[in-house]
């Protein structure tokens, strides 16, 4: 079943350090060329794929606050270099290396300060899953899920009451599981039972 999210918290170094609180939105994309030929031969066209590119765009708030923490001054500070960086968004992890470039500065009249800014990639980043951070849904609950604690479940006979529903009514393989908290549980195929399934 999908599991689509809203994007509201992610967790993003550039140099080491955090600045995901000075964006309020991302992109990381990849873009591929198509080449296309003619010739003079009876079947002389044809194409083929270029390299792939791949480019960070950031939508960054300014901050210009003493101390020159924010992600606009170490833009202004480090422009030019490569740096490496680590995106982590709802159960997905980028890390890679991107060349710094400096953001624009200033806005209008009354208007929150912000700057977008794109990132030349260098190379293709490295994906993976990151499972502490994948979205989680309570009304479509997965074998493995991991739920935060809930002070409204505190044993497994409460995991119904609470809201929380199996995505499928099909009885649970031997050792799955999940939980909320430290209460683990698995679906027995009617109701919550404790433990891992048997």
């Amino acid at each position: 079943m999908a599991k689509p999210y809203a994007l509201k918290s992610i967790s993003f170094t550039i140099g080491g350090t955090a600045m995901e609180c000075w964006m309020e939105g991302y992109t990381l994309s990849a873009t591929t060329p198509t080449l296309e030929w003619d010739s003079l031969c009876p079947s002389g066209t044809g194409s083929v794929n270029g390299v792939t590119r791949y480019e960070l765009e950031v939508k960054g708030l300014h901050d210009w606050s003493a101390g020159q923490t924010s992600l606009g001054w170490y833009l202004l500070n480090h422009d030019g270099e490569h740096a490496l960086f680590s995106l982590t968004d709802n159960g997905i992890q980028a890390d890679g290396t991107l060349t710094v470039v400096p953001p624009s500065i200033g806005g209008d009249v009354n208007a929150l300060a912000k700057f977008n800014i794109k990132f030349p990639i260098v190379g293709k980043p490295t994906f993976t899953s990151d499972p502490e951070t994948a979205p989680r849904d309570k009304f479509a609950v997965l074998p493995g899920d991991v739920f935060p604690a809930d002070a409204s479940v505190t044993a497994y006979g409460q995991l119904t009451g609470a809201g929380y529903i199996p995505a499928s009514t099909n009885t649970w393989s031997t050792g799955q599981k999940f939980t909320v908290g430290s209460v683990v549980a698995n679906w027995s195929g009617s109701a919550w039972a404790s433990g891992a399934h048997a």
